[in-house]
């Protein structure tokens, strides 16, 4: 099955054409876009516009094709939710429409007048007491139990990037939370399957995602990232936003202590003639701060209220964040015993690849109980890969 991918970022708007049975993609585009804040839609025409030319410059004919967006910011929560079956006649074998009928329950929230539901990802099943169980199909049972992971939006925040989609021309597509796509885009089959955590650290968010066991244990979009470093060096050094970024991006290192002590770079201040030199130091001493602050949120979310339940889980850091210098020593230190890599696609982003990959493995979320094709078809690669 073929799709089209689209990867809403802060400052950029990618799209993709992903086919075959792992969503590999045969086309990608990236746009800069303006319009979008801490992934809220600001300027509908703007990110319009943008989500236009990136398809245009796929130079592929998307017509017809399902589409599927990353969906990320503040605005974006999970929350663990269980469903429940009983199997009647007692110790009867269960079918897909029972698992259906199950994870359907599990979506059974009543929800704020402002929040409403974006997709349900099934964690793991219990069958008669008995967890862990991936595949009930087929077994005989009289009490099935499911463990999800319910994905809401704000209502107005998700209505503007729907706005937006319209305006380019696309009425309908599906909404996947970009932690769970980063996830999937950043991490091998065995690391899902082993346990891992990512965090995409993009220009206004972001997003954290822990899987364990074959499916996401934990996941958060946060309201902070990169574009916050650049914020915090052009307040200091009292610069303009595009000088701090350049000196970000030329000189920025999240690690001070890699940096010599006779480093310096030239600044250039609002209302100063010239360059000024500044010690490389504390360029990376801002950088740092904020830096600290991104990895200490994402560890506090994959926690959930329990402090040291990550020992010792690896940790992904992809996204243009994580291409400074320094991230990965401290991302080291913040999660203590963790082996800690960082992963930048070739081609695309780890939220575009993975948005690929969800495309392949489920063609719905969830499907009417009475549906043909299996349960297993439609949750593929949401429980195990």
């Amino acid at each position: 099955m073929r799709s089209l991918i689209i990867d809403l970022g802060d400052t950029h708007v990618a799209a993709g054409i992903a086919s075959g049975a792992r969503g590999a993609l045969e086309a990608f585009s990236s746009v800069p876009v303006s319009g979008l804040k801490k992934g809220v839609v600001s300027q509908t025409a703007s990110v319009s516009t943008a989500i236009q030319q990136a398809i245009e410059a796929l130079g592929k004919d998307v017509s017809g094709l399902p589409v599927i967006v990353n969906l990320s910011g503040g605005h974006v929560e999970v929350m663990p939710t269980q469903g429940l079956k009983l199997i009647s006649p007692k110790n009867r074998a269960i079918t897909h429409h029972d698992v259906m009928e199950v994870v359907n329950h599990s979506r059974s929230i009543v929800l704020a007048n402002d929040r409403e539901q974006v997709h349900i990802v099934p964690r793991g099943f219990r069958v008669d007491g008995r967890a862990g169980v991936q595949d009930p199909v087929g077994e005989p049972a009289f009490r099935l139990e499911v463990e999800s992971l319910l994905v809401t939006a704000h209502r107005e925040s998700a209505r503007m990037s729907m706005d937006a989609l319209a305006a380019a021309g696309i009425p309908d597509a599906r909404f996947v939370m970009g932690a769970l796509a980063s996830g999937l885009g950043a991490l091998t089959d065995k690391e899902i399957k082993s346990g891992a955590i990512v965090i995409d650290i993009g220009g206004g968010v972001t997003d954290v995602s822990m899987f364990r066991d074959g499916s996401l244990a934990a996941a958060a979009s946060l309201p902070v990232g990169s574009y916050s470093v650049t914020q915090d060096i052009a307040q200091l050094l009292k610069t303009s936003t595009e000088e701090a970024d350049r000196l970000k991006v030329s000189h920025g290192n999240a690690y001070p202590v890699d940096v010599p002590d006779s480093a310096t770079v030239e600044v250039q201040q609002l209302g100063q003639p010239v360059p000024r030199p500044m010690q490389g130091k504390v360029l990376a001493e801002i950088i740092e701060s904020r830096v600290r602050e991104i990895l200490r949120l994402a560890k506090q979310a994959v926690e959930n209220g329990r402090p040291g339940s990550v020992a010792g889980v690896p940790v992904v850091l992809t996204g243009n964040g994580a291409r400074l210098p320094g991230v990965d020593r401290l991302a080291a230190i913040t999660f203590g015993e963790s082996a800690v890599k960082t992963v930048l696609p070739t081609k695309g982003t780890a939220a575009l690849i993975g948005l690929g990959a969800y495309a392949a493995q489920s063609e719905e979320e969830v499907a009417p109980a009475d549906a043909p094709t299996s349960w297993k078809d439609r949750f593929k690669g949401l429980l195990t890969r």
